[in-house]
């Protein structure tokens, strides 16, 4: 299913109300001996712009409001960074509990319509409280369950920066998760700056020019452009205008504002030479140029989305506010985009072109908007490039986002297959599950088609996320070829809770069944949550030598009410019944035997070799674990649609159901 809905783009409000909040616990003294993490905040004071207002938070056990919530200025940066450099690195605790509240405190005590509310949280290590507060566990278990579903539900994102072998990647990941946040993490702190940057990218969403070799080319409509560039620590850098006129950091002229960090230049150009912009005295071209225009690419994409999940990104062009929606300009502009992984070195994984015909996503054609629909399948961090490029300008714009697990996954394996693939180390002979029609007359819609036999076992693997959520309810429907629809009852994996899973050979007969795996779930604060995994079409073929499993099914009307499952265990009731009856009839017969003999005199009592063959062998009966698909408690279920499987609906079909667990 397409999550987003294509829909009139309208321009942005770029204003954000951001607290960055700074962890000043003494473990800092080690893992950023430099403080170079106020080098990365110095950063983010570079690229905030009029509209946008800032606070700064410092922590360890105690969280303390260093500025308050005020609006920027570029007058008072100086003033900023002089009170984020007077952040005294000492405290003997880390309590990101505090942090997280106070920084609230301070978004809420002062909110204004219509700007984003941001946490920016950077730590390098775990929650250590200080103890007369509570353990570690208690105020983690606090900050999950009570605090961060309150600020999810307010709209405020917490976006968390870590660094260093120490910080709890894990927990800060959960925190920027919960709030649909993005977390970035470095080793080392020089590379600090680069996630403020990424940042940047994430929470403004400027138009962006990229530095390649020839440099940053600026076009006639650009009124402003900062530039980003990274280089080597000492690097001095000098820009080459495209008249060829050289500007240093030392020699600016006033229409330019460079700030010099350690490791990165921010160079801004009020009213830019049109032309090709040089930077001299880097060895990568590692960088990019914020250009403020009145020419502007806006474009739809979430920040955070599912794996394998159909996500449509769209974009336009806008002319101040308004949107520019001529069919002639949509011939003559061309929209291409890419999507690369950012979390590992590796190529694109996807190159495409946006199209407004009306196809693959796109339902208005000539219209200005540019669609196209796109899913990835790697969980992972990720960017996302846009490109809309004219014969006389090109506007540009960066995404990082990030893939997050499906909630509830459908595998197919055979264990017999995998030991034996296991035990002569060949590879495995397993077929992959391709790709087919479900149906003669829907060709487009493709399902993954995999081919088995009893003996294999359907997976259906939940996210750890989902152990967060309550009333967790986890269906596996089968659709077969005669229109029927079981509800397969699950079992749950014993070396893992977040398993569960069913045998093939349990199915009522061979052929083919669509399957699909359904979460429902609520979240702590009763929000209702619904997830679905990827629909297969499976293939049974019983092997000669493996005995069938049918299936009974129960046909009813469809006005008839479908009776719930009592639940009652009557097979494992009736073992356990006969096992004590048989040792109540033995050990009143030996009572018997030995009632005429003094108490003093018994001695200690051996059961009979008998006895023992008895109950080990009721025993192991009660133990074995099988669907008994007769058994009265098995619930019916609604009839649905399968033509994914079979072709047209019959309006005769009926509803069957089979659901429980021996």
């Amino acid at each position: 299913m397409v999550q987003a809905q294509e829909r009139e783009l309208n321009a942005p409000g770029s204003s954000i109300d951001a607290v960055l909040l700074i962890d000043a616990s003494g473990s800092m003294l080690v893992t950023d001996p430099l403080r170079l993490r106020y080098e990365g905040a110095k950063l983010l004071l570079q690229f905030l712009g009029k509209g946008d207002r800032l606070g700064v938070v410092a922590f360890s056990e105690n969280a303390t409001v260093v500025t308050g919530l005020q609006d920027f200025s570029s007058d008072q940066s100086g003033e900023l960074i002089s009170s984020i450099q007077g952040i005294k690195t000492e405290g003997r605790h880390t309590d990101l509990l505090e942090a997280v509240r106070e920084g609230a405190n301070l978004l809420e005590s002062n909110a204004r319509e219509g700007a984003q509310r941001l946490l920016i949280l950077l730590s390098d290590g775990k929650m250590e409280p200080d103890p007369s507060r509570g353990t570690a566990m208690a105020r983690t278990q606090e900050l999950v369950s009570d605090v961060l579903p309150e600020l999810k539900a307010k709209e405020i994102k917490i976006h968390t920066l870590a660094f260093s072998a120490q910080a709890d990647r894990e927990l800060l990941g959960e925190i920027s998760n919960s709030t649909d946040g993005l977390n970035w993490f470095t080793k080392e702190a020089e590379d600090l700056q680069k996630s403020f940057a990424d940042l940047f990218l994430a929470i403004k969403r400027p138009q962006v020019v990229q530095l390649t070799s020839k440099g940053f080319r600026i076009d006639d409509d650009v009124e402003e452009a900062t530039f980003y560039v990274n280089h080597d620590e000492g690097a001095t850098l000098t820009l080459l205008t495209p008249r060829n006129n050289e500007i240093s950091a030392a020699e600016a002229p006033e229409w330019v504002t460079w700030f010099s960090g350690k490791t990165f230049d921010v160079i801004t150009l009020r009213e830019p030479e049109p032309g090709d912009w040089q930077i001299h005295g880097v060895t990568t071209n590692d960088g990019f140029a914020a250009v403020l225009t009145n020419l502007k690419l806006v474009t739809d994409w979430p920040s955070i989305i599912r794996a394998e999940d159909k996500i449509l990104v769209q974009a336009r062009l806008y002319e101040s506010e308004k949107p520019v929606a001529l069919p002639e300009m949509s011939g003559v502009i061309k929209y291409a985009f890419q999507i690369a992984p950012t979390d590992k070195i590796s190529e694109p994984i996807i190159r495409d072109l946006l199209n407004d015909e009306g196809q693959n996503g796109d339902r208005v054609a000539r219209d200005g908007i540019f669609s196209s629909v796109v899913s990835i399948a790697d969980p992972g961090e990720y960017r996302l490039t846009i490109v809309a490029r004219a014969p006389t300008f090109q506007r540009s714009q960066q995404m990082p986002f990030r893939v997050r697990p499906r909630l509830v996954t459908l595998k197919i394996v055979d264990p017999y297959e995998l030991e034996k693939h296991k035990d002569t180390g060949a590879d495995h002979p397993q077929e992959e599950a391709k790709e087919e029609s479900a149906t003669e007359e829907d060709d487009k819609k493709k399902i993954p088609v995999q081919k088995g036999s009893g003996r294999s076992v359907f997976k259906v693997e939940l996210s750890a996320e989902v152990s967060s959520f309550r009333m967790v309810d986890v269906k596996l429907v089968a659709k077969a070829g005669d229109r029927k629809r079981y509800e397969l009852p699950l079992r749950r994996s014993p070396s893992n809770p977040l398993e569960y899973e069913f045998l093939a050979g349990a199915l009522p007969e061979d052929g083919r069944y669509l399957l699909q795996a359904i979460l429902k779930a609520e979240t702590k604060k009763r929000q209702e949550v619904e997830a679905e995994s990827k629909k297969i079409i499976f293939e049974r073929s019983l092997l000669k030598s493996e005995p069938e499993m049918p299936v009974s099914v129960v046909i009813r009307d469809k006005e008839e009410e479908v009776p719930k499952p009592k639940g009652f265990p009557i097979i494992p009731i009736a073992i356990v019944t006969v096992i004590n009856a048989l040792c109540a009839f033995i050990g009143l017969k030996f009572l018997r035997k030995i009632a005429p003999r003094p108490v003093s005199n018994v001695s200690r009592y051996t059961p009979p070799r008998e006895l023992n063959d008895v109950i080990s062998a009721l025993t192991e009966a009660a133990g074995r674990v099988e669907v008994d698909f007769d058994d009265p408690f098995f619930e019916a279920v609604k009839q649905e649609e399968v033509a994914a499987v079979t072709g047209q609906a019959s309006p005769q079909a009926e509803e069957v159901a089979v659901a429980g667990e021996a």
